[in-house]
């Protein structure tokens, strides 16, 4: 009779009981089948652990109503494979079995052997052996209860199908399921059953006895069933897991509401502030007005501006009650823990603008006598400025003189010299004399006769800044270090840190360094482990039989070491390849570094990608993926290399220079004895003896946190060092030392760096597997430096990583001035004589042109199967470059649909919908793209508390829609008014090119000319506002250029920006056809440093959400998945 499990509807029962231990799941069906089939009189069960298993047969017991004993035997105390536990597993168990099956079941706490005398021979019809699992321990519990099976006697088995871990019933299974009747399940780790009696029932052997089509069937029903249990299981421990994580959201959203509700009470105080400021530059406003009325209104001016005065003075003593109120605030917020750190930062921030606005106000009365004279004479001089250029600008004779002025005048009398302000004065008294006759000329001549100099000594100085960001640059080769290195590490305890750190550091630490160890008290397992390690590796060890604490256990090292560097590495640490000699090439960077600290998961202002999550230092677990040894070769790869200068480090990892030690000496031990807060004291007297620190930060070195201290005891070192540190150096260095750290924008740019480099690995990885080894042309027909091209050249990069095998083609007439232009380019280039090539299916994959004037070449393809695939890669519509109905704008027109098959791919969706509009067509969008290895924030030239605001533009006067004699009126406009307060940058064109624009040259600016692509990123890492005031932008790599190295934009609102430009959010869009919108915007962001600080932070770590990888990505998904 065949085997039908329809027979035994048990089998669909559902469990009730299960726990985490569930390597039994899968076969709790069966269980229910054979107690069903065989009805024991007693079955017996030796392993039970949790008691998932034999839970399931006192179920099928139960519920069928069998007359059935059960008996489960285990020493309930673990051995080598399940783990060792307490009781407490018995006791929840039993506390659950009693409750249901105390009637029939009875759990016997022994050793199987100890068991035995329970039970006659021959009367157990069923048992379940899953106790030790070696081959010894299986094969001896089978022969010690064989006699105990009666004649209807069966046996399972478990975990027969696992070969590892020294498990052996697989083998015992081997050999004894060929002497009895028998049937084996492979999945759950494997179940065997055996039929060891004379008497088996005929249902149990017709199971046993199945075809081999029935055992298919069969075991993938069981299969099915146990896999059913096991998801069932895992889903309702995925809803426990989203009960606790909304728990958790819950007691989140209390703390958030209680943040809001402080930073409610600032922003109250603030906005009251802002109030008396508000009506403090309303009194301003009037004042101006008045000061433009008559001589006989002055007299009562300054009666207004000493009611003014006491108004100060009362305004002065609000402001100091408020301080006092926001410093009693800050020590409540200061309770709240890190998170509330950053509300601090900006309290602070907002402090130090109305200390400023302070100093402003009371310097406003002495200025308010000065602007009486000087804007009455200005207004004058305006009025005649107007009238004399409105009758000039109609004049051929203007035309003529612009030309002269812009040209043979710039040339031979330069803005900064004294002969240019002799010349434009005079100029400037000749138009008074004719105008307002001979007492004004000689009032205003004697007036300005002796101001007559060069207008700023520093700007000559100031256009050499390039150089000193190429003189900065690091390669990418790592110097090989000589000097004499002493690696310290101090150790307490944590063994499996220890064992970690020192195997690591023998492993990737390149020669010549010596190792010293000090065991600082530590157990006997650690201790012997580290005079086994010194033994073997040649390393000296220190031992303290008591330990004395971090700091003297340090300074006992450092006054044995005589090396030309010392490191001090924490032992709950893990070194990556090279680590050692990067951060040396750090340290020698400059002679007055002394200290140097790498980057970390875990260490204060060095971790990346975060420095705090929910109020607490982060954590930053690294994906599954990516290893610590890979992290730290990534962390170099995507670097820098830019050591940026902070005023404190993290204690887990220090170089320091033998020098240093020389001059301020070793820990503070007085003060700092038990360790924790030694290292910022030692930062605090480094910085004061002018010594600078140092983030290697193309160095990662995993920190796991120190279990040498409890929380508890640590907590409490903590807290006396923070005490220590207040008393001995005063709050200031220790808070502004704190701010600089928390908010260093170069700081800042490699965290959002870090955050997307798992983000750029992943789609390398992911990439790879896609498409390596396919083959793509880029036909890139250019000479001159431009977006586009940049663009195009960045996403090959990409694809290159990727595993692309790129190619550029060109004119071979181009080649010259083309790699002039784009020096170092590491993608292959193809140079053609004409535009007639051979492009088949055998050498590319795909084909894309990247100008309306290449999609002709795409022509002469040969396909085949449709390959290679035709593309073209759209940055503008550019019909729009050309006059309507010329030969070139048809031609434009056209490349769109040229080729039926053609993928139109672009950068925006605003590109993509114009394409839609005017042509009908439809393209791919691919996503803008930034290179934010190049683009970052780095250390600046210079860099002054009254730095003046770095205004940018790009300026293309060959280019209409750039708008670019706007913006040089609109930045004349702002240079006029805030004089030495802003500096205006204007770049990208040649001088010849900006002085055809025949703009009023009488202010001060710096012309960059056209900027190599490196020159590009140095100046924007100065920028404080960059502003693009085109008609519209199709993208703006510039603007994004800008933002990912940290500068506020202003872009149009016509366009691709508003893409990656968020208005009041990342930068501010504008109605660039409104100057009037475009100065206030401007003028906005100057005034207000708040708004111009906050966009541009949140620029930064918006903007490298544009990776050349995502683009790359995107494209390689158009072109080769489209089905997708």
């Amino acid at each position: 009779m065949l085997f039908n499990p329809l027979n035994y509807p048990s089998c669909f029962s559902k469990p009730d009981r299960l726990t985490d231990i569930t390597s039994w799941h899968e076969h709790i069906p069966f269980a229910f089948t054979i107690v069903q089939m065989l009805k024991p009189k007693i079955f017996v069960e030796l392993g039970t652990h949790k008691g998932d298993s034999y839970c399931a047969f006192c179920q099928v017991v139960s519920t069928l109503g069998l007359d059935t004993a059960c008996y489960a035997v285990d020493t309930w105390e673990g051995d080598e494979h399940a783990g060792f536990y307490g009781s407490e597993i018995l006791e929840e168990l039993k506390t659950y079995h009693d409750s249901i099956y105390k009637g029939f079941s009875q759990l016997i706490q022994s050793r199987f052997e100890e068991a035995l005398d329970h039970f006659s021979d021959g009367s157990i019809d069923l048992i379940h052996i899953d106790g030790c699992h070696t081959y010894d321990a299986v094969k001896h519990d089978y022969e010690a209860w064989l006699p105990k099976m009666s004649q209807r006697g069966v046996v399972l088995l478990h975990d027969i199908n696992v070969h590892e871990k020294n498990f052996g019933v697989w083998k015992f299974w081997e050999e004894i399921s060929k002497h009895y009747p028998s049937f084996e399940f492979k999945h759950g780790y494997g179940l065997g059953v055996l039929a060891v009696g004379v008497d088996v029932p005929g249902e149990v052997l017709n199971f046993l006895n199945m075809e081999e089509q029935e055992i298919v069937a069969t075991t993938k029903l069981y299969s099915y069933l146990g896999d059913k249990i096991a998801l069932g299981h895992q889903l309702q421990a995925r809803g426990a897991q989203i009960n606790e994580l909304n728990s958790a959201i819950q007691a989140r959203d209390t703390q958030i509401n209680e943040l809001n509700s402080a930073i409610q009470t600032r922003d109250t105080q603030i906005d009251e502030l802002n109030g008396a400021i508000q009506a403090r530059d309303t009194q301003i406003d009037e004042l101006n007005g008045a000061i433009q009325a008559r001589d006989t209104q002055i007299d009562e001016l300054n009666g207004a501006i000493q009611a003014r005065d006491a108004q100060i003075d009362e305004l002065n003593s609000a402001i100091q009650a408020r301080d006092t109120q926001i410093d009693e605030l800050n020590s409540v917020i200061q309770a709240r823990g890190t998170q509330i750190d950053e509300l601090n930062g900006a309290i602070q921030a907002r402090d130090a603008q109305i200390n400023e606005l302070n100093g402003a106000i009371q310097a406003r009365g002495t200025q308010i006598d000065e602007l009486n004279g000087a804007i009455q004479a200005r207004d004058t001089q305006i009025d005649e400025l107007n009238s004399t250029l409105q009758a000039m600008q109609q004049s051929i004779i203007w035309r003529l003189l612009m030309k002269f002025h812009n040209g043979f005048v710039e040339r031979l009398l330069p803005m900064s010299t004294k002969r240019r302000k002799l010349y434009d004065f005079g100029l400037n008294r000749g138009r008074t004399l004719v105008n307002e006759g001979p007492g004004s000329f000689l009032g205003k001549s004697r007036h300005e006769i002796n101001d007559i100099e060069p207008i700023s000594s520093e700007i000559e100085n100031d256009l050499n800044f390039l150089d000193f960001y190429k003189n900065r640059e690091k390669g990418d080769s790592v110097q090989k270090h000589d000097n004499t290195v002493d690696i310290i590490i101090c150790v307490h305890n944590a063994f499996d840190d220890v064992k970690k750190c020192l195997e690591s550091v023998i492993k990737y630490t390149a020669v010549p360094y010596s190792l010293l160890l000090v065991d600082d008290g530590s157990d006997a397992q650690t201790m012997s482990y580290l005079e086994d390690f010194a033994k073997t590796y040649g390393a000296k060890l220190v031992r303290n039989e008591i330990a004395k604490g971090y700091t003297f256990a340090s300074n006992q090292a450092l006054r044995l070491s005589i090396a030309d560097y010392v490191v001090l590495l924490n032992s709950d640490t893990v070194v990556t390849p090279e680590w050692l000699d990067r951060m040396m090439e750090c340290a020698e960077s400059d002679e007055r570094t002394g200290i140097v600290g790498p980057l970390s998961n875990t260490a204060s202002w060095q971790s990346v990608p975060e420095i705090e999550v929910s109020g607490d230092w982060a954590q930053n677990d690294l994906p599954s993926e990516i290893s610590i040894e890979k992290m730290g070769g990534l962390i170099a790869k995507y670097s820098a290399r830019l050591y940026p200068e902070i005023p404190f480090l993290n204690g887990f990892c220090l170089l320091i220079k033998r020098d240093l030690i020389n001059d301020i000496g070793y820990f503070d031990e007085e003060l700092f004895g038990k360790g924790y807060g030694e290292e910022n004291d030692y930062c605090i007297r480094a910085c004061k003896s002018q010594w600078n620190l140092r983030v290697a930060d193309d160095v990662y070195i995993y920190h796991a946190q120190s279990r040498s201290y409890s929380n508890e005891k640590r907590k409490e070192l903590c807290k006396r060092a923070d005490d220590a540190l207040l008393s001995k150096h005063g709050k200031y260095p220790i808070s502004a030392g704190v701010l600089d750290c928390r908010y260093d924008r170069i700081l800042e740019g490699i965290r959002a760096r870090t955050k997307e480099l798992f983000i750029r690995q992943e789609l390398i990885n992911t990439g790879k597997k896609r498409w390596e080894g396919k083959r793509i042309l880029f036909i890139l027909p250019v000479i001159d430096p431009g977006g586009g091209a940049y663009v195009v050249i960045q996403e090959s990069m990409a694809m290159l990583d990727i595993g692309i095998d790129v190619r550029l083609l060109n004119l071979k007439a181009h080649k010259e001035k083309f790699e002039n232009n784009y020096p170092d380019l590491k993608i292959p280039i193809i140079y053609s004589q004409s535009m007639n090539i051979d492009i088949d299916n055998e050498k590319f994959d795909a084909a894309i042109a990247t100008i309306n004037t290449s999609v002709d070449w795409l022509e002469s393809i040969t396909q085949k199967g449709g390959k290679p695939v035709r593309g073209y890669y759209i940055q503008d519509f550019e019909p729009y470059f050309y006059q309507e109905g010329s030969i070139e704008f048809k031609i434009a027109w056209k490349s769109y649909t040229k080729f039926p098959d053609i993928i139109r791919i672009t950068k925006t969706k605003w590109n993509a919908e114009l394409v839609k509009d005017e042509i009908g067509v439809n393209c791919q969008v691919v996503g803008p793209s930034v290179d934010i290895d190049l683009f970052r924030p780095r250390p600046r030239n210079k860099y002054t508390p009254n730095r003046p605001i770095y205004i940018g533009a790009m300026v293309r006067p060959s280019s209409p829609r750039r708008g670019s004699l706007q913006s040089i009126n609109l930045l004349r406009n702002i240079a006029v008014q805030y004089k030495g307060r802003v500096k205006i940058i204007i770049f990208g064109c040649t001088r010849n090119e900006l002085n055809s624009l025949n703009f009023l040259n009488d202010f001060a600016y710096h012309h960059m000319d056209v900027l190599y692509r490196k020159g590009l990123a140095f100046l924007m890492n100065e920028l404080d506002i960059f502003v693009d005031f085109s008609s519209y932008q199709a993208m703006g790599l510039t603007a994004l250029e800008a933002m990912a190295c940290g500068a506020t934009v202003i872009v149009p609102q016509t366009g691709g920006s508003k893409e990656f430009v968020t208005h009041e959010l990342n930068g501010l869009v504008v109605d660039t056809l409104s100057e009037n919108a475009c100065l206030k915007a401007l003028n906005r962001l100057i005034v207000d440093d708040e708004l111009r600080i906050k966009l541009g932070k949140q620029a930064l770590r918006d903007a490298c959400r544009f990776s050349p990888e995502r683009a790359a990505y995107n494209t390689l998904m158009v072109l080769f998945n489209r089905t997708n």
